[in-house]
């Protein structure tokens, strides 16, 4: 994927290629901790540079082991997984339906439908923080790749 260039942008910049992503609704689910448990076992078996590979905020840390297809080390805000806890995150329609495997996401209840595209989104993130955005703070080894804490 090639980063933006540096400069002025205009709203259709960005997703010109991803037309039907960014026409997708974005919506604020609710899952179990068990079911956040079941969604990092369907992350680990994304085969890299599938493109269904998930973005998560820098409160959600884990360690990827490649080779093995596991996830271990999952924190969120700085503490375990806790089964039995709701967490609420944000997505959007395609994926809540199912969409790139991400069938455990059906299960969530109650989803709340903020009406707001995806490609708006991303353009007030972008403003509010004066068009400078940096991408995550990864670490790559032979097997591993993990977000630094």
């Amino acid at each position: 994927m090639m980063p933006l260039p540096s400069g002025t942008m205009n709203s259709t910049e960005p997703w010109r290629n991803w037309t039907n992503s960014w026409r997708q609704r974005s919506f604020l689910a609710p899952l179990k901790g068990s079911e956040i448990n079941e969604l990092f076992d369907y992350i680990a078996t994304i085969p890299q540079g599938n493109g269904a590979f998930p973005q998560f905020l820098q409160e959600v840390r884990y360690t990827l082991d490649v080779p093995n297809k596991r996830i271990s080390d999952l924190t969120i805000g700085g503490a375990p997984v806790d089964p039995d806890r709701t967490y609420r995150f944000c997505t959007d329609d395609f994926l809540l339906r199912g969409g790139d495997g991400y069938t455990v996401l059906i299960k969530s209840q109650d989803p709340y439908n903020s009406s707001l595209l995806l490609s708006y989104v991303v353009i007030e993130y972008i403003r509010s923080r004066n068009g400078v955005i940096s991408p995550a703070n990864w670490v790559f080894t032979e097997d591993l790749a993990f977000l630094r804490r």
